[in-house]
């Protein structure tokens, strides 16, 4: 079974069915991560086979020992409404924090190492990344005035975010179903048996949890080619966040993207079909690595109406995106002339009416006589108008309550690319199937880090042609749609 056939379960870091097992490297009790199907220890990053223990890989734990001399001219920022914690030299200040906007922060000297293995340098100026945040917003519906404001752009920061680079050797083994297309309406459906083993190299996790995941994987992917040996010199001006999560603590985001990219490897490799489709994969993932970089990132938060909006640009790539508010006010005004409109059409209805009553009395019920008898369609369109325009949840104000809607937590896409989720919907999505997470924002397929490994070859054997039973089978037995 693919021991990532079950990625939506909670991991489970409770002790062994039976009795505590303990880690050979360091002798820490060990527990079972049911994602990788490994026993882990959580003291050294070792992971083990469940039957004889022996080693298969592990993570190193980072930043655990106290401060030393490199740490000297460091100082940390920590924010109490949101947790989140970032280093900088003794020379940068900030009033606010990046993440969450809020003043109530502290500055503190470090007490734990903070060494990353590597960085990528900021490219993009802050000068740069507000012309971007503001180019986002165009073309966007109803955007709020004070976005572009020059208020709500001083709040854009330079901040290093802490990421796990992770490699892994893949195993891919699936099952896929192949058409080859003849003619108008007709072809041939084989089922597919494939194998083969590749690598992928550098796929970026990040290691906040305050920051927003599907945010990061839009503003993926990084050069990096221009990755260097961490030093002091990264922070000058700059901020960089400490990690609070690392590989052991995202198995289940690990786990589902290699699964992500096994499927899409899998309809790379498959060649000579007019369509191919993934019926089951089996696939196995295995000598996991992983590398603590930083990556620069300028973000803004900014709040409207009570809720908070992040977005982000990518530092190296200039790339942004994040979740754009909609403006009701904005929204109402720019269906104003319609809202008029129909409005008039009632009132000039009901003047009508009450003119007809009071002056023409006699005519007046003569002609309902004449509505009741062949003009029925008549009283139908006033009501429909009538409920169209006042009723609550007539189809016209359901259009303009649509920002409230989203503040509401309802997935309601308006613009392309994000969808506008405020925080509420956005916990809620935090825990949502991984599929669904996969269609609000595309990742980098996985070609973006693919690696061969030299000498595989892809195995891929065919079936023969099988009908399709919800076709008519043609006199040859080919399948016809």
């Amino acid at each position: 079974m693919a021991i990532w056939e079950n990625t939506n379960k909670n991991v489970n870091w409770s002790p062994g069915h039976s009795e505590i097992t303990k880690c050979p490297r360091c002798g820490n009790n060990v527990y079972t991560d049911e994602i990788l199907d490994r026993h882990i220890c959580r003291r050294c990053g070792g992971v083990f086979d469940k039957d004889t223990l022996e080693l298969c890989y592990s993570f190193d734990r980072r930043d655990e020992e106290a401060a030393g001399y490199e740490e000297q001219n460091k100082v940390e920022y920590i924010c109490r409404s949101c947790g989140s914690s970032v280093v900088t030299d003794k020379g940068t200040t900030t009033g606010f924090c990046a993440f969450c906007g809020s003043t109530d922060i502290t500055r503190n000297e470090l007490t734990r190492q903070f060494r990353p293995d590597a960085y990528i340098p900021f490219k993009v100026t802050r000068e740069e990344a507000i012309e971007k945040l503001k180019k986002f917003s165009e073309g966007k519906a109803f955007v709020p005035v004070s976005y572009n404001t020059k208020s709500t752009m001083s709040k854009v920061t330079g901040v290093y975010v802490p990421f796990w680079l992770i490699n892994s050797d893949t195993h891919l083994k699936a099952k896929a179903q192949g058409t080859k297309i003849f003619g108008e309406g007709a072809g041939d459906r084989f089922d597919l048996d494939v194998d083969y083993n590749y690598q992928v190299k550098g796929i970026p996790f990040d290691g906040s949890k305050g920051v927003n995941d599907i945010l990061m994987e839009a503003i993926e992917p990084y050069d990096y080619r221009e990755v260097r040996d961490f030093d002091d010199n990264a922070l000058k001006g700059y901020f960089a966040e400490r990690f609070d999560e690392g590989p052991l603590d995202m198995t289940e985001r690990i786990m589902s993207r290699l699964y992500l990219y096994s499927g899409q490897c899998a309809e790379n490799i498959i060649k000579g079909y007019d369509n191919v489709v993934i019926k089951e994969n089996n696939s196995t993932a295995d000598k996991l690595s992983s590398k603590y970089v930083l990556l620069p990132m300028w973000f803004l938060n900014y709040e409207y109406e009570g809720v908070r909006y992040r977005f982000a640009v990518n530092g190296q790539t200039g790339e942004c995106d994040g979740d754009m508010p909609v403006s009701s006010a904005r929204s109402t005004i720019r269906k104003l002339p319609l809202r008029l409109l129909f409005m008039l059409q009632a009132v000039a209805i009901f003047a009508w009416l009450l003119i007809e009553i009071i002056f023409f009395r006699d005519a007046f019920f003569n002609g309902i006589e004449l509505i009741l008898k062949g003009g029925f369609f008549i009283i139908w369109m006033i009501l429909c108008i009538v409920f169209g325009v006042f009723g609550r949840r007539g189809s016209f104000f359901r259009s303009v309550d649509m920002a409230q809607d989203i503040r509401e937590g309802i997935k309601e896409k308006v613009t392309e690319g994000f969808y506008n989720l405020p925080d509420k919907a956005d916990r809620m999505l935090s825990n949502a199937d991984n599929e669904l997470k996969r269609t609000m924002d595309e990742v980098p397929d996985v070609m973006t880090y693919f690696e061969e490994i030299p000498g595989e070859e892809p195995k891929i054997r065919e079936s023969a042609p099988t009908a399709n039973k919800y076709a008519r089978p043609r006199t040859d037995d080919r399948t016809q749609y």
